[in-house]
This record gives C-alpha cells, sequence and structure tokens, in this order.
C-alpha cells in the first residue's frame, strides 16, 4: 500500500471514524458516509497532512478516494 494511502487510510479511520472496511480506493464519499462538512474537515486535514494547498473546488470534483489520491499526485504528492 502505498504511503498517501496508507495516510488517506488512517485520516479517515482515526480522524473521522470510517470503519476501516469501507476504505476502497474505489469507495465514494457517499458510501463512506461523509457529509459537506466532512468533506471540509477531510479538506483541512489533507493540507495539514500533505502541505498542499486545496480549494472547495477541487474536493467537489472529487467523487471518490482515487479522485483524492490522483489530485494529491497532481500538486506533486507522491506515493
Amino acid at each position: 500500500m502505498s504511503t498517501v494511502i496508507s495516510q488517506l487510510t488512517a485520516m479517515l479511520t482515526e480522524r473521522l471514524g470510517i470503519e476501516p472496511s469501507k476504505v476502497q480506493s474505489d469507495a465514494t464519499f457517499e458510501q463512506l458516509d461523509l457529509d459537506s462538512l466532512a468533506v471540509v474537515e477531510l479538506t483541512e486535514m489533507l493540507q495539514d497532512e500533505f502541505q498542499v494547498t486545496l480549494s472547495d473546488d477541487d474536493i467537489t470534483h472529487t467523487n471518490s478516494l482515487s479522485d483524492v489520491i490522483a489530485l494529491l499526485h497532481s500538486r506533486g504528492v507522491l506515493a
């Protein structure tokens, strides 16, 4: 498992209380029961953890964890 995926998994399970069995790369925010407030919180955690700047538009254009990972990679975050 790549570092980005493992860090994202830790954020979702430890900080947002998502069941580890739900955290799959193709899981959507809806499948993870992430409401808009949780998505904002996730955005802030991603910025802190990976030292990137993300706008609300960046995250609203993502639909799944694989989209989030692709977004992070596009910002220079390596696996």
